[in-house]
């Protein structure tokens, strides 16, 4: 049977995205509900991801992905990405940033180590890529004249318009995350229902989402429900699409905190029509109409045989 690497290689080679540049306590779930910050020590050769715990909260972390070595280079090239493209300063959002550049490509987006636990998780190796961003927060600058950036707690699959409705994100850690800096924070639980809460999408300069999309803690058992996850640079946190999840502004007033999360879907799921409109669009973080851009990572391409909606690899 054919494999991807040997049909979409070619593909690759004629990609449609431009340029690409190449720059220079183990908390796995909520084991104990008394624990309320995960602490660890990143390993990324002897982890053994709970999958059954991924299954009953919704969410897993610390995941170790990257070697030290790896994460310099992962950072390096963000880093270069902050000075010559950005003139200094990240976005709140940077959309896609894997499919310009290789590092975040090959570092976050393939890595095999996330690419066997979702597998694991979907219960298939034919896994899609969907969407992948740079998530950064300057340091608290007590003088500015716009609210420090938070993330509105949400649920992923409200607006992705995913049939059926899988999808696992992973989160990142560029920099170290903690609650200080704006970690992510996560309701267990949440996504045993299958279905998307209440969300309003009322304006607010604050909230980094594309629709503003927020919900009331009151609907998810209040914020004492909510649990952060601290990070170590390099290691990663895994949410399903319907777990509540969101992040507080950075509060630090030296420290950067920046991630790289990746959306993976299996491949039986299909993307359908885009459901962000114009108006209402937090014109400030969206740098695309339609930021889903589908491309097979993993697995076997007979699996998406007859489909056109997909994408080539970029590298």
């Amino acid at each position: 049977m054919a494999t991807l690497g040997g049909r979409l290689q070619t593909l690759a080679a004629h990609h449609l995205f431009g340029p690409a540049l190449r720059c220079h306590t183990t908390f796995t779930g909520l084991s104990s509900m008394t624990t309320k910050v995960a602490s660890f020590t990143p390993d990324v050769a002897s982890f053994a991801p709970d999958v059954a715990s991924f299954a009953r909260n919704g969410f897993l972390a610390p995941l170790p992905l990257l070697q030290p070595a790896e994460l310099l280079e992962l950072r390096s090239c963000i880093d270069h990405a902050e000075r010559h493209k950005f003139a200094g300063r990240l976005p709140p959002q940077w959309v896609n940033a894997a499919l310009y550049y290789e590092p975040i490509w090959r570092l976050v987006v393939k890595n095999e180590r996330l690419l066997e636990i979702a597998g694991r998780i979907f219960g298939s190796n034919d896994i899609l890529h969907l969407s992948s961003t740079v998530f950064t927060k300057p340091p608290l600058d007590k003088d500015a004249l716009d609210p420090p950036k938070r993330v509105g707690y949400h649920q992923d699959l409200l607006k992705w318009n995913l049939t059926p409705g899988k999808v696992l994100t992973c989160w990142l850690a560029v920099d170290d995350a903690d609650v200080e800096n704006g970690c992510l924070h996560v309701v267990p639980g949440t996504h045993a229902q299958g279905k998307c809460m209440d969300h309003t999408t009322n304006y607010d300069p604050s909230n980094v989402l594309m629709a503003y999309q927020d919900i009331e803690p009151v609907l998810f058992g209040g914020l004492d429900a909510v649990v952060p996850l601290p990070l170590t640079a390099g290691t990663a946190s895994l949410h399903d699409g319907y777990t509540v999840h969101g992040s507080p502004p950075n509060m630090s007033p030296t420290r950067r905190r920046c991630g790289v999360t990746v959306q993976l879907i299996p491949a039986e799921v299909h993307v359908g029509p885009f459901l962000y409109t114009e108006e209402g669009m937090n014109t400030e973080t969206v740098t695309e109409d339609d930021w889903r851009k589908p491309i097979m990572v993993s697995g076997n391409v007979d699996a998406i045989v007859g489909r056109t909606d997909l994408l080539p690899a970029p590298f």
